[in-house]
């Protein structure tokens, strides 16, 4: 916190005797062009010796959140930096549970029979919460949580420079949001959960899909500068919509909607 506040004192000390001259007509009329090269340069030097100093991590923090009376979830995380593993195992009370390295913040209450539940980086002090994708004030964070499989849950993820891992085939999820930035995404999509919404948005990323054998899915797709690779045996189609011939019929079935950026996506 003092080494931030001694940073931007510098800066607006900087910034504060350039206006000053330049009224006293003591600069010539471009100083500005060159402040602000200038000040890019500190921040990234800031960035650095931030990187290099940075204390280590705290112990992994332990977070549980019991189900109580609801039947229903909806539960939203805010990852930012670093990797998240997601999947089934919370206890039969449980709703969620995990270890959270780097620390975590988190929001909960309830609806009607609905618990709603937000998860996000910590702001231990604020210094850090400039810094881009949300990382904690510790570095890039490292999640393992667990989600009970017996409550119907509405899922949203978010990651920017993260490697994320969602293993959702035992869970019973009725929608699935995910957003990444510039990631890598492994997905295991729900195996017996009636029909399940997805919406999929990526950035600069790398995503991988998978749909257990036996789920039926419609894949749309609408994309950036990236690609989409659709397992066209199993879901015939082209362009951008794949559809298994059983969708209508099916018990267990997925529909997929994939919007890339700068991105691979796979759907297999």
């Amino acid at each position: 916190m003092r080494r931030n506040r001694i940073f931007w004192g510098f800066v607006l000390v900087l910034v504060g005797l350039v206006i000053l001259l330049g009224n006293f007509g003591l600069l010539p009329a471009d100083a500005w062009g060159v402040l602000w090269p200038l000040l890019i340069v500190l921040l990234g030097v800031k960035l650095l010796l931030d990187a290099l100093l940075r204390r280590p991590a705290p112990i992994a923090k332990t977070l549980s959140i019991p189900v109580g009376d609801a039947k229903r979830a909806r539960v939203s995380i805010n990852h930012g930096a670093g990797r998240l593993e997601v999947r089934g195992g919370a206890d039969e009370g449980t709703l969620l549970a995990g270890t959270f390295g780097g620390g975590v913040s988190h929001r909960e209450s309830k609806a009607a029979d609905e618990l709603v539940v937000e998860l996000s980086p910590p702001t231990d002090d604020g210094s850090d919460a400039w810094l881009p994708w949300n990382w904690g004030p510790h570095g890039a964070l490292d999640w393992s949580i667990r989600l009970n499989p017996s409550i119907r849950t509405d899922l949203e993820v978010g990651g920017g420079a993260s490697n994320l891992s969602l293993d959702l085939s035992g869970l019973n999820v009725g929608s699935l949001r995910l957003k990444t930035g510039a990631s890598s995404s492994s997905v295991t999509l729900p195996a017996n959960s009636g029909h399940t919404k997805a919406v999929v948005q990526t950035g600069v990323a790398s995503v991988r899909l998978a749909i257990p054998q036996g789920v039926a899915a419609r894949i749309t797709t609408q994309g950036g500068l990236g690609s989409t690779t659709v397992d066209t045996a199993r879901f015939p189609g082209s362009g951008n919509r794949y559809e298994s011939l059983d969708y209508e019929t099916a018990d267990n079935k997925i529909e997929i909607s994939i919007e890339s950026g700068v991105a691979s996506v796979q759907v297999s």
